[in-house]
């Protein structure tokens, strides 16, 4: 009897589940986190080809630090890869853009030190980001060009979040 109770518990909850995961996946949302991921990727590559910059590699990372999207452009150098990823989650764990820590190392040796006794980076082209419409938030990380470049296809990236 308690068998025959268990298993029509188990199939009643199955079938609730099956119900109502849809909208626990989030299948409800307008856009999933990846396709904002990969528009915000397409969004750096589409400002770096027009305006002339090197090939660039990106990386987004959610706010657990796990990569959502990374791509590298043919011809980006492999460093750009590791660097890119290094600034998503430094301006992830900083909140802040790495831009900003730039200064702030600059300004004082013992914040320098700590960032990178931390293995964190003080190079521009990272920042931490939040989509009010989706929820999405995280990092992102850009690396290919000089420091004024990384910063403008990073801010490119970041419009399509309407910043």
């Amino acid at each position: 009897m308690r068998r025959a109770a268990f298993f029509t518990a188990f199939y009643v909850g199955a079938l609730v589940l099956a119900w109502v995961s849809p909208s626990l996946a989030g299948d409800n949302k307008k856009d999933s986190n990846d396709a904002i991921a990969e528009r915000m990727v397409d969004a750096c590559f589409d400002r770096a080809a027009s305006a002339g910059f090197p090939p660039f590699s990106i990386a987004v990372i959610d706010p657990t630090g796990a990569l959502v999207v990374f791509k590298r452009q043919e011809g980006a150098s492999p460093a750009t890869a590791e660097v890119a990823m290094l600034k998503a989650r430094t301006s992830l764990k900083a909140n802040a853009p790495t831009a900003i820590l730039t200064q702030v190392a600059g300004a004082d040796e013992p914040t320098r030190d700590a960032l990178l006794l931390l293995g964190l980076t003080t190079l521009p082209g990272g920042a931490p980001f939040a989509d009010g419409k989706s929820g999405f938030s995280g990092a992102i990380g850009a690396s290919g060009g000089d420091a004024a470049q990384d910063v403008q296809c990073l801010d490119e990236a970041l419009r399509v979040l309407g910043k």
